[in-house]
């Protein structure tokens, strides 16, 4: 399991729960361990992620995404490609 945030689900903030899964997840050594998370609103565009954990945190982006839309209803947001990912320190990053 790569996520301990995932265990307790998405309440009471499903956003905060998706960026401690994020920040949760394990490192990397290299760029090719990392990945780019496409999501959509209200999750931002696109997230650096470790590969070996995309499959999770996809998953949970998804949820947050549904119980986003059946609260507030859709939302709308204009995103560009993003950028490479790298690994700095230890975690996957956007190249600046």
């Amino acid at each position: 399991e790569c996520c301990p945030a995932l265990a307790g689900g998405l309440s009471p903030d499903p956003h905060d729960a998706f960026r401690a899964a994020v920040a949760a997840a394990p490192g990397c050594a290299v760029a090719a361990d990392c990945a780019v998370l496409q999501t959509s609103c209200p999750l931002g565009c696109a997230h650096a992620v470790p590969r070996s954990a995309y499959d999770a945190l996809a998953a949970l982006a998804a949820d947050h995404v549904r119980q986003s839309v059946a609260r507030q209803g859709q939302c709308a947001q204009d995103c560009e490609a993003p950028p490479a990912v790298v690994c700095t320190a230890g975690r996957c990053a956007f190249v600046d």
